[in-house]
């Protein structure tokens, strides 16, 4: 895709991957609408790519848990700009807990973060993008979408369930020239594990090396959306790890149970 003078909308664009994803794209030259639940912090995200970049930028309150808020996202979207042309779904919530010991509420933020707001969001563009006969879908999951790791079962289900909708999607909405693609993250350097609910003594945290930068992630989530990737990983070693749960799924169980105990 041809990304000069598009309009991307990107969810939890405040920090993080979002941010720099935005950063990214407005170098690009991409018109961007950016949402957040800190509506200050995502209004000053906007008015320093607008005012470094010359580009057109919004920042909008959006709690992606809310289906009004959903809708208010995308509305004034479609009123402040020409066409809305790339969904970026990035919004996430990280949790480790024991599955009994999973409430309601927790199970609903997890889910409705994670899973259940790129849905609806998904489910808003759709129509619009059908319209334009083209759009771009980009599902930011994780290796977690694809290998179990003991205690984060809530947080697996919400990203394998987020790869199945972006591997269903990407078939149904070929025909109407919308390209969906999946991002599978393994460690990034974004305060994820800070943010993370944890209801357990002992985390699983990888080590320093193991992180990626977030601007590094994005100028490579942005290069396979250029070339209209299906999937990309960071690095090579995700990839792997990825291929290998998928091909080798007893090795991979025996060496995460020696690893996460």
């Amino acid at each position: 895709m041809r990304l000069s003078n598009r309009v991307a909308l990107i969810t939890g664009a405040s920090r993080g991957i979002g941010r720099a994803l935005a950063e990214e794209l407005a170098r690009k030259g991409v018109n961007l609408v950016l949402g957040a639940r800190s509506v200050s912090a995502v209004q000053e995200v906007a008015r320093q790519l607008q005012q470094n970049y010359g580009i057109r930028t919004l920042g909008v309150a959006l709690d992606v848990r809310d289906r009004e808020s959903i809708r208010r996202f995308v509305g004034t979207a479609l009123e402040s700009m020409d066409s809305l042309d790339i969904l970026i779904n990035n919004a996430g919530v990280g949790f480790e807990g024991d599955v009994d010991q999973i409430t309601e509420e927790e199970y609903a933020t997890v889910m409705g973060t994670n899973l259940d707001g790129p849905f609806w969001l998904i489910r808003e563009v759709v129509p619009i993008m059908k319209q334009q006969q083209q759009g771009m879908i980009v599902n930011i999951s994780s290796l977690a979408g694809y290998v179990g790791l003991p205690r984060w079962s809530l947080y697996h289900a919400s990203k394998f369930g987020l790869r199945g909708l972006t591997e269903s999607l990407r078939l149904e909405l070929k025909p109407f020239g919308i390209h969906v693609m999946g991002v599978y993250p393994g460690p990034v350097r974004t305060g994820f594990f800070s943010h993370a609910v944890v209801k357990t003594r002992r985390t699983l945290k990888p080590r320093g090396g193991m992180y990626l930068e977030p601007g590094t992630l994005a100028r490579r989530i942005v290069r396979g959306m250029e070339k209209n990737k299906r999937d990309v990983f960071g690095t090579f070693s995700w990839w792997l790890s990825a291929a290998l749960a998928s091909r080798y799924p007893a090795l991979v169980d025996w060496v995460l149970r020696r690893w996460g105990g």
